[in-house]
């Protein structure tokens, strides 16, 4: 049986309860990361990267790309931070305020959400390391030309 847009459009991922956190002392919900979550993190990163114009206001090297990383915890939390019923906690506009937050917590944010986004190293070599493991001689997925 295929997939059908009612079947896509029910699902909903449940929030994961990532207990205590350090310093505050309570427990916490993180979420999947939507589509246009997605985006909005990727958007964000290119938004914050130097380019040769940036050379010339003093901000960069030329002929460099550059990553300006201010911002980069607060934001993935405000994105993935939210309450048992999976809604944010914080919108984008409030990243400044959740950056002036206790370090240590917002690290350990960050890393919950990187890891469990499929965002982190460690979870792409997960990810590799699983596909590796399982078959590997068909996806499953018909290609344009075997559809014919």
């Amino acid at each position: 049986m295929a997939i059908s847009r009612e079947s896509i459009q029910a699902f909903t991922t449940t929030p994961l309860e990532v207990g205590p956190v350090p310093v505050w002392n309570d427990t916490a919900f993180i979420r999947r990361l939507t589509g246009n979550d997605r985006d909005a993190w990727d958007l964000w990163q290119v938004g914050h990267a130097y380019t040769e114009d940036d050379e010339k206001a003093g901000k960069g090297k030329a002929g460099r790309l550059r990553r300006d990383a201010r911002g980069i915890r607060a934001y993935l939390v405000c994105l993935g931070l939210c309450d048992e019923h999976a809604q944010r906690l914080f919108a984008d506009t409030e990243a400044a305020q959740v950056g002036a937050m206790d370090g240590e917590a917002i690290d350990y944010l960050y890393d919950q959400i990187r890891d469990y986004n499929g965002l982190s190293v460690k979870s792409q070599e997960e990810l590799e390391k699983n596909s590796e493991d399982g078959p590997s001689d068909d996806s499953g997925l018909s290609s344009p030309e075997s559809s014919e």
